[in-house]
């Protein structure tokens, strides 16, 4: 059995993605600006850094990215706050990790007050050893530094560390790294299924799928 789980968020234990799609051209549209074509395709799967550093340079803003960032999380907090919700089987799978003593922490591209929020509401608060985002490490799911660095505090190697992600670039660079990869099936990630499938060790679409994983790490 693994030793330790690092779990991402959004598209991964709570199914969010289909709001992050459209959040850039809403805020942009509430500037008065016109969205540019595909914004919110080029920003998908940036960190919330990146994707402000983008939306300042295309639009020539004078705000600076901190600013801009905290209006992105003013624009999604009622959403986290009230709306978003845990993907089917994530609860109980999470239940079954402390059950049988296994550390967890997330590794995040979102802001952390606003995971720890939706996590408070949704009861999932208790399940964590600590949330990394990469804006507080400067880093971004290109590498797997940020994976490091979870299982680093957990106390775990990679070989024993189940990392659970929903995107490409994600999946890949945990896998290469050495991590158990668990790759959580999201929408949002549709034209890199074939691929994700390919490179993660497990891949799981259904809540059932999700609850069978506990018996194969």
């Amino acid at each position: 059995m693994i030793k330790a789980a690092i779990f991402d968020v959004d598209g991964t234990l709570l199914d969010t993605m289909p709001f992050w799609a459209t959040v850039g051209s809403r805020m942009i549209g509430r500037l008065g600006f016109e969205p540019v074509e595909q914004l919110d395709e080029n920003i998908l799967f940036m960190t919330l850094e990146e994707s402000c550093a983008f939306i300042k340079k295309t639009y020539n803003l004078s705000e600076s990215v901190t600013e801009i960032k905290e209006a992105v999380v003013k624009e999604v907090a009622d959403y986290y706050l009230h709306e978003a919700k845990a993907k089917n089987g994530m609860p109980e799978l999470l239940q079954y990790f402390k059950e049988n003593c296994i550390k967890m922490a997330i590794a995040t591209a979102g802001d952390k007050r606003l995971v720890r929020a939706a996590f408070i509401r949704l009861g999932l608060d208790g399940y964590f050893e600590e949330i990394f985002t990469c804006s507080e490490l400067d880093l971004n799911k290109e590498s797997a530094d940020i994976y490091l660095h979870a299982a680093s505090a957990l106390g775990s190697s990679p070989n024993e560390t189940a990392v659970f992600e929903d995107i490409l670039r994600a999946v890949r660079s945990a896998k290469s790294a050495g991590f158990i990869t668990v790759a959580i099936e999201d929408s949002e990630s549709e034209c890199d299924r074939e691929e994700i499938k390919l490179i993660s060790d497990f891949y799981v679409s259904t809540r059932e799928e999700i609850l069978d994983i506990r018996e194969k790490l």
